[in-house]
C-alpha cells in the first residue's frame, strides 16, 4: 500500500504561526499554532475571519499580539491588498521595525540589509486584489516586543485580507521561502 504524505512547512525556527483561516481563529481570539502559543486579539469595527484570511478595513482593524518576545529574522505572510496605490502596513514588530507596501512594492522600515520575497521568489512587487506570499529575511534579529498584524502603531493600517502569518527566529533561505509558497498556495487559489 502506498501512503501519500501531505507536504508540510519546515517548522525549524518557527516562533509564531497565525493561521487566520483556521478553526481556533475567531473575532475574539487568534490562536498561535507554533509551540510558543502567544495568541492575538482582533481589534476594530469590521475585522472578521473571511476564508482564507481576515479582512482589515484600513481605518481601525488590526490584531494585537503584544510582546511576542522572540528575535525575528524571517517573516512570511499571505496578503491580498485592496489597493497598492498608497501605503499599507501588514505587520509591525515593535513600532520601529515593520513591513510596508507602497505603490505595489514591498519594503520595510528598520530592517537593514533585508531580502524580500514575493510568491517564493526574490522580488518585491505585488498586484492589488490578488493573494501574494510576501516575505523578508534579515541577518540581525528584531525583537517582536509589540507585535501587530494589520497595522503599524501610530503610522498606518492595512486594507485588504491577511492569511497565514509566520515568524521565524532564523534567517530562512530562498529555498525555504519557495517551499512555504508551494505548500500553502492552494489555500489562496494561486
Amino acid at each position: 500500500m502506498i501512503k501519500l504524505v501531505t507536504p508540510q512547512i519546515n517548522t525549524v525556527g518557527l516562533v509564531a504561526h497565525y493561521k487566520l483561516w483556521a478553526g481556533l481563529t475567531t473575532t475574539a481570539s487568534v490562536f498561535d499554532y507554533s509551540l510558543d502559543g502567544k495568541p492575538g486579539t482582533p481589534t476594530g469595527t469590521d475585522i472578521a475571519p473571511a476564508y482564507p484570511g481576515f479582512t482589515f478595513n484600513g481605518s481601525d482593524d488590526f490584531i494585537d499580539v503584544g510582546n511576542q518576545g522572540s528575535a525575528i529574522k524571517s517573516i512570511a505572510m499571505w496578503v491580498n491588498a485592496t489597493s497598492v496605490g498608497g501605503f499599507n502596513y501588514p505587520i509591525d514588530l515593535n513600532g520601529t521595525d515593520y513591513s510596508i507596501i507602497n505603490a505595489a512594492e514591498v519594503g520595510a522600515n528598520g530592517f537593514a540589509a533585508s531580502t524580500f520575497y514575493v510568491d517564493g521568489l526574490q522580488a518585491n512587487t505585488i498586484t492589488a486584489g490578488n493573494w501574494h506570499l510576501i516575505g523578508l529575511t534579515i541577518g540581525t534579529g528584531k525583537t517582536a516586543s509589540d507585535l501587530d498584524i494589520g497595522r503599524t502603531e501610530g503610522v498606518g493600517l492595512f486594507t485588504g485580507k491577511i492569511g497565514d502569518v509566520m515568524l521565524f527566529d532564523i534567517e530562512l533561505a530562498a529555498t525555504d521561502m519557495k517551499s512555504i509558497f508551494e505548500v500553502t498556495r492552494w489555500r489562496y487559489g494561486v
